[in-house]
This record gives structure tokens, C-alpha cells and sequence, in this order.
């Protein structure tokens, strides 16, 4: 799960950068779900340096990002570790 409450620097990052692109309320999951994604994702075509799909999904395998809702990374079988927030 995700709130905007998250006291850490990444999360500041994205509830400014939402705040900026005029939206008035406070980012939901869904909005912070979408925006881990791309980060993610982004980060694993930095790391692979482009997007040909072998390299890129060992990069993905191996990414280890600081997320808006906290450390983001994936375990044996592809499955995202992360905190969830209740």
C-alpha cells in the first residue's frame, strides 16, 4: 500500500512533483503505483543502458530502487520486495 504520510525524501520528491503538475489532492495509490513503476522501469534501462529485452530484464531482476512508499526490489521468482503500510 501507499499513503502520502511517508516521512522520507523520496516520497517528498514525488508529492512535490504531483503537487506541481496542478493536482490539488493529495496522490492516492493508484497515482503512486504508476509512478514506481515507471521509476523502476527507468531505472533498469539506465542500468542496462537501452531497452533490448534480454539485458533489460536482467536489469530489472537486479534493481534495487528507493521508491515513493520505501525500498523497492525483486527476489528469486520476480516477485516485488517492498514495505507495505496498513
Amino acid at each position: 500500500g501507499y499513503t502520502a504520510a511517508i516521512d522520507s525524501p523520496d516520497n517528498a520528491a514525488f508529492t512535490e512533483a504531483w503537487a506541481a503538475a496542478g493536482n490539488e489532492a493529495l496522490p492516492g495509490v493508484y497515482a503512486a503505483e504508476g509512478y514506481i513503476g515507471a521509476q523502476v522501469v527507468a531505472e533498469a534501462i539506465e542500468a542496462a543502458g537501452g531497452a533490448e529485452s534480454d539485458v533489460l530484464l536482467a536489469a530489472l531482476a537486479a534493481t534495487a530502487a528507493l521508491a515513493a512508499a520505501g525500498p523497492l526490489s525483486f527476489d528469486e521468482q520476480g516477485q516485488a520486495v517492498r514495505t507495505v503500510y496498513v
